[in-house]
């Protein structure tokens, strides 16, 4: 989660979705194997939420700057503090 969120335009629900103890975050227009995904395996089996942080990125303007995933039983209390960085491109 950006630590500033000054320059946050939106937080889009994306949806919810089960998926087994393996799951992908990724831009969908990527195919597998591309270096800037995330493959998180040994998760817990059940319902997943997605969310995609929008942000204004200058020169470059509205950019997707974060996915997120949470399982669907663990409430999001603080945006801020709650998440682990899996990766960053």
């Amino acid at each position: 989660m950006p630590q500033n969120t000054k320059h946050v335009n939106a937080i889009h629900h994306l949806g919810e979705v089960a998926f087994g103890q393996k799951l992908m975050v990724s831009d969908p227009c990527y195919q597998v194997g591309t270096w800037c995904q995330t493959e998180l395996e040994k998760v817990k089996a059940g319902r997943w939420q997605g969310w995609a942080i929008e942000k204004d990125e200058g020169d470059w303007g509205p950019r997707i700057a974060v996915l997120l995933v949470h399982h669907a039983d663990h409430r999001v209390k603080a945006w801020s503090t709650c998440w682990d960085a899996l990766g960053e491109i």
